[in-house]
């Protein structure tokens, strides 16, 4: 589909790591209970990670990134 517009796929990328717990956990306890103590603990430390970025939280995520990273990015360039 890409190719048929023109666009080539040069590199992909694995990202938010550190996310797929949290809906692991949401997934487990009920995806609408926000209320849930694990869900909510798990909340206040990805906040804390996006905010502080720990350099040992940063080293964790970009480990476990090709293992269960929750986002894919396609890097395209149009050829």
């Amino acid at each position: 589909m890409l190719a048929g517009h023109g666009m080539q796929c040069w590199k992909i990328n694995y990202k938010h790591a550190l996310h797929a717990p949290y809906w692991w956990l949401k997934c487990m306890v009920g995806i609408k209970n926000e209320e849930h103590v694990l869900v909510k603990l798990y909340h206040k430390f990805l906040v804390w990670d996006m905010f502080c970025k720990p350099k040992g939280v940063r080293f964790l995520e970009e480990t476990l990134n090709p293992l269960i990273g929750k986002s894919i990015v396609f890097y395209l360039k149009k050829g």
